[in-house]
């Protein structure tokens, strides 16, 4: 006995058989030919019957099973075949179920298409226009185009590699060399091969929907400038007598309703891809072959513009909440796919996605072409030497990396940034803090209107002029990748611990050196941290907390002006461009900026408990480092953090003594005394009663 009875000529047949078999549902597959039949297994509880099969056979096979009901999935032309179907179930009284593929509207391409209600009269079209016919519609209807186009010669057809096939191809009069026998569904681009190749000037094709590779074909069709010709799908109807059908996943539901069972689809497998930097060219075999078999493709706008995607499900996102989402709401997408520009592992969104992905689903990375190696073998420049930087999405200080490299590749969003970037090596080489450069422009690589662009910024020569067609593309939106190079050594002048005589100082206190590396160190920089410095005073602690956090941020914040002017002076005096001065009393504005990892509050003005409870609800954990100088301030302090649920609290004082010379002796000179308070943020705060 067979629960279901699936008669499967299409692709979705084929899945639902697999489907049952995979939820040990017993079922029975009958399938056409011997071709359809070696494309499926069964065993014990699941039989593949090979064959077609009279009225009267069909009958005899489905009272055999015994089934609960039938699924036809049949092609949607296959109607005289879909009649005996219904038939035969009417007569035994078992549930029909019709599973039809979606047939998707081609509103964007209408132009290019016609549209017919039979082969017959498409082929009543082309018979006496010039110009060769490439059948995309199958063999079965092949000897009523052969039969009505005198000239044979013209028609090249595109069938199963199967016997049956290949005879109705020799018996409607067709040479060899006019026979392409090879399983589809196919991509637009080996559509647009074949078009090209044959010199296809029509093509004829049925609505056979996204699972027929219907889109890829009138795509491929249009980039030849063939006209195709469109078979209507009989069942693609509208009206009370139209017959009801379901999708794929419709009937997956409606058959659990029927047999009372869950069926399970597979957990999906996700595919991370770098599709290289844009070009078709540039895709590696391996991607383009997931492409192919991924039943969804996510992501940004502008990659799912690349014609690769053309007949796949796209949706515009890669946002791992919406991929999860989706999977959730369609359990028969089994193999979907997000698609990142240029190299998976090179700045990449599919690193955060696939963390995500821990735990709940299982995904694979792919890698791509990266813009570095294709802009490194275009320009004839080797990469290995370069500093590789991204402006996509972020900020970052391209000048601090650009003083201490001859070479910078930096990776662009659009050309928003490459105009901010250009402004910022233009101030940067004017103050003289970066040398003069020369900036190569990238602008869509490896597309149709890839474009490259050169020009020097510097003190000693104006903007290179350029052709204004070149220019121009500088206005453009799109990606951009630039490379910035200079001949000048590396500026290695500022380590830490500057010297207090080379900062702007004028009647501003100061957070001495060796006090200052002492703070430094307790607040555990990183490369990426943002720092908050709060009562910045010179901004000595600004600039090298800048220069230790090149890829991160200083917020600077004082309530003096005169202050703050002397900050923005020592940023410019050591070139610091990763760091921002505010004239704010905190706890005011500290709202508006990042989020911080760690802060320096040099000065409070009277506001530390507030100022506390303000980074911390930023974040609770962050690292906080303060100074005191008086006792009055340490013990504003000791107070504040004593009402505060604290971690690694830490109070260290410091005396330092520096060697004078006098005459010929060397007196030592003790400098103030200074209390160093650190500790870091714990999620709780202790009542203040």
């Amino acid at each position: 006995m067979s629960k279901v009875f699936v008669f499967a000529g299409t692709t979705e047949g084929r899945k639902l058989f697999e489907l049952l078999k995979k939820n040990n549902i017993s079922c029975t597959v009958s399938v056409a030919t011997d071709y359809g039949a070696n494309l499926l297994s069964g065993n014990s509880r699941c039989k593949v019957l090979s064959g077609r099969m009279s009225k009267e056979e069909m009958l005899a096979a489905v009272k055999k099973s015994k089934c609960l009901c039938l699924v036809d999935a049949t092609h949607p032309f296959a109607q005289a075949v879909t009649s005996q179907i219904k038939l035969v179930c009417a007569e035994l009284g078992v549930k029909y179920v019709r599973l039809l593929r979606d047939i998707d509207e081609q509103k964007d391409m209408a132009d290019s298409l016609l549209f017919f209600d039979s082969v017959k009269s498409a082929a009543e079209y082309v018979k006496d226009r010039r110009g060769n016919v490439f059948v995309a519609s199958g063999a079965k209807d092949l000897n009523v185009i052969t039969d009505t186009i005198e000239d044979k010669s013209r028609i090249f057809a595109r069938v199963l590699p199967s016997e049956d096939s290949l005879l109705k191809c020799i018996h409607s009069g067709l040479c060899e060399k006019n026979i392409i026998a090879m399983q589809g569904p196919f991509s637009s681009f080996m559509n647009e091969a074949m078009f090209r190749e044959t010199k296809a000037k029509f093509v004829i094709t049925k609505e056979s929907g996204a699972a027929g590779g219907f889109e890829e074909k009138i795509i491929a069709a249009k980039k030849c400038g063939a006209i195709t010709l469109v078979v209507k799908n009989p069942e693609s109807k509208t009206g009370e007598k139209a017959q009801k059908s379901y999708s794929y996943s419709e009937t997956v539901k409606l058959l659990e309703t029927i047999l009372k069972k869950r069926i399970s689809f597979s957990a999906p497998k996700i595919i991370l891809a770098g599709i290289g930097p844009g070009g078709v060219d540039f895709v590696t075999k391996e991607v383009f072959s997931a492409v192919q078999n991924a039943d969804v493709v996510f992501g940004a706008k502008s990659i799912l513009a690349n014609p690769m995607f053309d007949g796949k499900k796209k949706i515009n996102s890669y946002m791992f909440s919406d991929v999860s989402g989706y999977l959730q709401d369609h359990p028969e997408c089994e193999n979907p796919l997000i698609a990142f520009s240029g190299d998976s592992g090179f700045y990449s969104g599919a690193r955060a996605f696939a963390k995500e992905c821990e735990g709940k689903y299982s995904c694979s990375l792919l890698p791509g072409i990266s813009s570095v190696n294709y802009f490194s073998a275009k320009i004839g420049s080797p990469w290995q030497d370069w500093k590789l930087l991204s402006m996509h999405g972020k900020y970052c200080n391209v000048e601090s990396f650009v003083k201490s490299n001859q070479k910078c590749f930096v990776i662009l969003s659009g050309k928003n940034d490459l105009h901010d970037l250009l402004a910022r090596l233009g101030e940067a080489c004017k103050n003289k803090i970066i040398p003069e450069v020369k900036v190569t422009i990238g602008f869509n690589l490896s597309r149709e209107d890839e474009n490259i662009i050169c020009m020097n910024i510097g003190t000693s020569r104006k903007l290179k002029k350029q052709p204004s067609l070149e220019m121009l593309s500088l206005e453009k939106e799109g990606l951009y990748s630039v490379l910035v190079e200079h001949q000048s050594l590396p500026d290695l002048k500022f380590g830490m611990g500057i010297k207090d005589s080379l900062f702007c100082r004028k009647n501003i206190p100061m957070t001495k050196r060796d006090v200052r590396l002492i703070i430094l160190n307790r607040m555990s920089l990183a490369e990426d941290s943002i720092v908050y410095d709060i009562g910045c005073g010179t901004g000595s602690v600004t600039v090298e907390a800048a220069l230790i956090a090149k890829h991160g941020f200083v917020y600077a914040v004082d309530k003096n002006k005169e202050a703050v002017a002397l900050t923005k002076m020592n940023l410019l005096r050591f070139g610091i461009s990763n760091a921002k001065v505010v004239q704010k009393t905190a706890p005011d504005g500290l709202c508006k900026f990042p989020v911080p990892d760690c802060a320096f509050i040099g000065g409070s003005s009277g506001n530390l408990i507030d100022i506390i409870k303000a980074l911390l609800k930023r974040n609770p954990l962050m690292r906080i480092v303060l100074s005191a100088v008086t006792l009055e301030t340490f013990c504003m302090i000791k107070e504040a953090v004593s009402l505060l649920s604290v971690d690694d609290l830490d109070f260290t004082q410091v005396s330092i003594s520096h060697s004078e010379k006098l005459g010929k002796y060397n007196f030592v000179k003790a400098e103030n005394p200074v209390w160093v308070v650190s500790f870091s943020g714990s999620a709780g705060e202790k009542n203040e009663s």
